[in-house]
């Protein structure tokens, strides 16, 4: 992956036919140095069958984290630690159809034990960004529209107006800040308010953040604001884009 790019971390429990858990306890969850995170809900967990080397076995999803790698180099997703209480048949009660009734009466016909399991470690290697970044890219990888517009052309000197740029997309939305803008002297700005509005499934990080800049002209006369450009590298052609508004004529 490069730095900025989604990785999806999945971890599964397999319990063998034979078995049934009856207690699970997380001893660690893993540490996600190098990344950012945020885990998926994925309420009740639900159970499946899956073939391993011709043996059947239950299987549930315990976690899944949506990660962006924040650096480049080799990353470790640590193991997800448990304590389980694992309970065994032993007599041929495993080999007949069994009534819900079955533990109830035969409590001598299974064995409870503990066990510990680990999931593997799992290294990512995680490319640096490409050199020939172009000026004010701020960290966007993913797919993007942008949009700029004024809420007003006209005003008077010490009257704001309000500058709003919409990046919108699939990407690491929440992880770069807002695009610079260029204004002429006599034009006083201030820190962008942010409005965010993405969502994170495994599909991806996916909405539109909208920045809204007040910009207060401290005279009279026409101002010309620069046009503002976004960029942002672009995973599907492994190249660096830039998108470019109009420019604004204020009076």
């Amino acid at each position: 992956a490069y730095v900025g790019e989604q990785v999806t971390a999945s971890f599964k429990l397999y319990v063998n036919g034979e078995l049934n858990v009856v207690g699970l306890e997380m001893e660690r969850s893993p540490i996600l140095n190098g990344f950012w995170s945020q885990e998926i809900d994925l309420g009740e967990v639900q159970w499946q069958r899956e073939q391993v080397n011709g043996v059947w076995f239950r299987v549930a999803t315990l976690k899944q984290v949506v990660l962006f790698p924040q650096q480049s180099g080799k990353l470790t997703i640590d193991p997800y630690e448990f304590k389980t209480v694992t309970r065994l048949q032993t007599t041929s009660q495993s080999n007949r159809r069994r009534s819900m009734f079955d533990d109830f009466f035969n409590r001598g016909s299974y064995k409870d034990f503990e066990y510990n399991l680990s999931s593997n470690p799992i290294t990512v290697n995680v490319k640096p960004l490409p050199d020939g970044a172009p000026a004010g890219y701020n960290g966007a990888v993913g797919t993007y529209e942008m949009n700029a517009w004024v809420d007003n052309t006209k005003t008077v000197a010490n009257e704001p107006i309000t500058l709003k740029v919409k990046v919108s997309g699939k990407g690491n939305l929440k992880l770069f800040d807002a695009p610079s803008i260029k204004l002429p002297p006599d034009m006083e700005s201030f820190d962008p308010k942010t409005a965010d509005n993405t969502k994170v499934s495994l599909a991806g990080m996916s909405g539109d953040k909208i920045f809204e800049f007040l910009i207060i002209p401290r005279r009279e006369g026409k101002y010309k604001i620069e046009p503002v450009t976004f960029s942002y590298f672009d995973l599907s052609s492994n190249s660096y884009k830039t998108i470019t508004s109009d420019e604004f004529i204020i009076d």
